[in-house]
């Protein structure tokens, strides 16, 4: 995120002991698919259009399938 004042705001929203034999972009994408679900509950939402600023350990089409796919289950 960042604010008006140009500064960064960083939130770590999960926190685990690495497990072994998972990658790191495995885990990235089940804690989006994980913390997506609950927000999804919570604001009554179904979170389309999320859009990727700069891409890291998921792409574009990553979030676009993650979102695919909790959409079919909800």
């Amino acid at each position: 995120m960042v604010y008006d004042e140009g500064r960064r705001i960083y939130a770590r929203f999960a926190f685990a002991t690495p497990f072994r034999g998972y990658t790191a972009k495995f885990a990235a994408e089940r804690l989006l698919a994980a913390a997506w679900k609950d927000e999804m509950k919570i604001w009554d939402t179904d979170l389309r259009g999320a859009r990727v600023v700069e891409e890291g350990l998921l792409t574009q089409t990553d979030i676009e399938r993650i979102e695919l796919e909790l959409l079919a289950v909800t």
